[in-house]
């Protein structure tokens, strides 16, 4: 015993003197509210860490530092019982050049409480070393759960396959000492990256001179330990204490590192978990029910607001509390209403509308409840939207807690037919359904959650009436069905503030714009029907996520863009007559295997991009979208034979056919120049559908020239003396390119003298036109041949394939002629004309 007394006090003069170390000054120094740590937590001997007033110091912005802090045995956590933690950390001001950052940990792992032996850089302390064997796992806490708000991304380790978030961190949850955490298989055997749950990454540098909130809650009986992270979406994690740490008595706290690069990691309190259970809340009651979620209009008359603390024990009792309200403008206190602890006391401890109260003891065991109430009046408001907040706080030497409860203060007003913008539709079916009330005359706002359905089916009286911004004063409104109705306008965004709706229908009308964002919030919808709207646009993706969408109806519109994915086994999805598409080479198996399905007239199947498939420019530009520009590309759907004319909402990207170099990216624009050149090969994708065949089209581009297009290799011809004249055989076609829009051009001949050695051949050349009539040629003489027009569509003009017997070139030779091979030349001129 003597011996173990030795070494304790040893380790507890080590530790004195690391816990005094001299404090390095932090660019933001403490969190505005925070608890003293003493006595909380113990820094274990090889920790980098030390312990300020009111936060404990992980790391400082000091190179390949690691550090811990931990809970002492007496502060530990106990996992059969609910906990509560509200703390800030600080990850420095360094911004991109941030190094590693920290971890919240919870273990089992009582030795690295006395001695730390966590690694630096990447594993911020509580990791398993990268690249050591499986079977020799190296330097994890053991027994441990960690949140890491890690600020440098080791893409290379064990930050492989997450996102670097440009150099701004990242938030995620593991369990260091499990092998699952870690790939193992891509390293063979070797500890490889770490598995990333519930990854966030934030906006703003995790090191930005900010200190951030962080909360954990535990529940024990559904074994869930949830977290947040400054705005970031809540994280729930699964966990069983006796699988994960194989006890119920958990050591918690903080790890850090440092590597090449560093930065400074504080921790500050608000809730110890453990340390001081509260229990509060805050309600604004009438007719003895919770309004809080309903709110008040002042025509309802007075309310009571009610607070209430209860101490449900912990490690120390709740010493030296104050607690603080605040009202603003749209509650006023009633005078001689305030009570404490069920007692009316004194209306000069609140004044304008703030409340400040030091308990008079602490909350204890024996003592344990505290209670504020008092009546309050509501504001009369005369428009929507306005909400009551009361902050409320209670705090002491060793726990804080602030917080604000939101309550909508309603008008008070009659619903007037402006309220729904003169639209007869909506009124008259609501002065049906509350009859005998009547807009304008006595219904009032709550009257209108008493509207759960419009089901309007006949003809409409008026022509061009249009749906309200304002119908979502409707909020009981589940089922809504406009049928025929021919209204204009658009589909309002507010159609997504009904969130009570199942079953939207809304077809037949004449619409312009297109499907509001907004209805992918419709949590409860079953079936959306918008069929022959007018609408354009692309369908909003956050619709094919709603849990309960069962059947949709979209045909008939000047929709484009790509279908979302929606889930498999849908019972309807009806896209007909629409220019939708989707980015595979085949029909999705979501749609396939839709109960009821019609993807007809659609890019996904029937629709093809087509369009001119050759241009030309005389420059080195061309405007694609231009129907003036000789190199506009003309492009439309084609549905079989038909050709159909694309929507104005489709996006477009240009790109060279061989090099992949996009030249365009957008919707149509007339004004788009992109470069030309002769023989270049323009790809066009269609609504970034590359991967679907209907919706690419390559289109080939040439320049306006005229020039021969092939010139026979040599003339010949035999004859005898005396024979007739005979006509010269061309070895090889003479043809003229001349793609030029409405040009001319003229061919001529000057053929040499025939000869052998010194002798001449007498005789001449003829040539016998199209229409029969045969012209002299004399040699060493220009001849115009044949003068033609262009052929912008065939490009080429094939002069020789007329040539024969009634038509070409031909010779006749004198009979006094030496037998012999004469040999000559023939110059042929191409020339352009006016």
């Amino acid at each position: 015993m003597g011996k173990n007394q030795g070494l304790l006090s040893i380790w507890s003069a080590f530790l004195l003197i690391f816990l005094l170390a001299p404090s390095i000054e932090a660019s933001n120094s403490q969190p505005a509210n925070s608890v003293p740590l003493e006595n909380i937590f113990s820094v274990p001997i090889g920790a980098h860490s030390y312990a300020q007033p009111n936060a404990a110091v992980i790391t400082t912005d000091s190179v390949r530092q690691v550090g811990s802090i931990f809970s002492t045995e007496t502060n530990k956590i106990d996992m059969s019982n609910s906990f509560h933690a509200e703390m800030y950390v600080y990850l420095g001001n360094k911004r991109s050049t941030a190094a590693d950052g920290m971890a919240f940990v919870m273990h089992a792992d009582k030795a690295i409480t006395q001695k730390f032996k966590g690694g630096v850089g990447d594993q911020l302390g509580v990791y398993a070393q990268y690249g050591t064997p499986v079977t020799n796992m190296q330097q994890q806490i053991k027994k441990s759960f960690a949140v890491e708000f890690d600020t440098y991304h080791n893409g290379d380790t064990l930050d492989r396959g997450v996102n670097s978030n440009g150099g701004k961190g990242h938030v995620a949850y593991s369990f260091p000492d499990q092998l699952s955490s870690y790939d193992t298989k891509t390293t063979l055997g070797y500890i490889g990256a770490l598995t990333h749950n519930g990854l966030y990454y934030p906006n703003d540098y995790l090191s930005n001179d900010t200190w951030h909130t962080f909360n954990v809650n535990w529940n024990p009986t559904s074994k869930i330990l949830t977290y947040n992270f400054d705005n970031a979406p809540t994280v729930n994690v699964p966990m069983d204490p006796m699988s994960i740490f194989g006890t119920n008595s958990i050591y918690w706290g903080f790890t850090g590192s440092t590597g090449a690069l560093s930065q400074e990691s504080k921790v500050a309190f608000k809730q110890v978990p453990g340390l001081v259970n509260i229990d509060s809340s805050m309600k604004i009651i009438k007719d003895e029910k919770d309004i809080t979620d309903i709110g008040v209009s002042a025509s309802d008359g007075d309310v009571q607001v009610a607070y209430e603390a209860d101490y449900m024990g912990g490690k120390q009792n709740l010493i030296n509390p104050i607690f603080n309200l605040e009202l603003d403008d749209y509650l006023s206190y009633k005078k001689g209403t305030l009570a404490i602890n069920g007692k009316l006391v004194d209306d000069s401890i609140i004044s304008g509308g703030k409340l400040i109260y030091k308990l008079p003891s602490n909350l204890t065991a024996s003592n344990n409840k505290f209670t504020v109430s008092f009546v309050a009046s509501p504001k009369v408001v005369t428009s929507d939207g306005k909400k009551s907040k009361i902050k409320y706080s209670l705090s002491s030497d060793n726990y804080i807690n602030d917080s604000e409860v939101e309550m909508s203060i309603l008008k008070v007003k009659i619903i007037t037919s402006a309220d729904f913008e003169n639209q007869s539709w909506i009124i008259n079916e609501i002065n049906r359904q509350l009859a005998p009330k009547k807009i304008d005359v006595d219904v009032y706002l709550p009257d209108l959650s008493r509207i759960t359905k419009i089901d309007l089916v006949s003809a409409p009286k008026i022509i061009g009436e249009h749906i309200p911004t304002t119908i979502d004063l409707l909020i009981n409104l589940n089922n809504l069905r406009l049928a025929n109705q021919k209204l204009t306008g658009v589909l309002p965004e507010e159609l997504g503030n009904l969130s009570k709706i199942t079953y939207l229908s809304i077809y037949g009308n004449t619409f312009k714009g297109e499907i509001p964002q907004s209805i992918g919030k419709l949590q409860e919808l079953t079936l959306i029907a918008l069929d022959d709207n007018n609408l354009e646009g692309t369908v909003p993706t956050a619709i094919a996520s709603l849990p309960k969408l069962n059947q949709i109806y979209l045909n008939k519109n000047k929709l484009s863009g790509q279908l979302p994915e929606f889930r498999m086994n849908m019972g309807l999805i009806h896209i007909k007559d629409t220019q939708l598409t989707y980015n595979l080479d085949a029909v999705p198996s979501f749609l396939t295997s839709a109960n009821s399905k019609n993807y007809t007239k659609t890019f996904i199947e029937g629709l093809k991009l087509t369009g001119n498939s050759k241009v030309v420019s005389e420059s080195g530009q061309i405007k694609p979208f231009d129907n003036k520009d000789k190199g506009y590309f003309d492009l439309k759907a084609m549905d079989g034979t038909q050709s159909i004319d694309l929507v104005e909402e489709h996006s477009y990207i240009i790109k060279n056919t061989v090099d992949g170099t996009v030249y365009y990216k957008g919707k149509k624009n007339t004004g788009v120049i992109i470069p030309y050149e002769k023989g270049i090969s323009y790809t066009v994708i269609l609504d970034e559908a590359e991967k679907n065949p209907n919706n690419v089209f390559t289109i080939l581009g040439k320049e306006r020239e005229l020039k021969f297009g092939e010139i026979p290799i040599s003339l010949s011809l035999k004859f005898k003396l005396g024979a007739e004249d005979q006509p010269v055989v061309p070895e090889g076609n003479l043809t003229i390119f001349d793609n030029r829009e409405n040009a001319n051009w003229k061919l001529s001949i000057t053929p040499s003298n025939l000869k052998q050695g010194s002798k001449i051949l007498q005789g001449e050349y003829t040539y016998t036109d199209k229409v029969g009539e045969t012209h002299s040629i004399i040699s060493e003489q220009k001849y115009l041949l044949v003068a033609g027009k262009s052929d912008s569509i065939n490009e080429i003009i094939n002069l020789s394939s007329s040539w024969g017997k009634k038509q070409g070139l031909r010779y006749k030779a004198n009979k006094s002629n030496y037998i012999g091979e004469y040999k000559g030349s023939v110059n042929w001129t191409l020339e352009d004309t006016p």
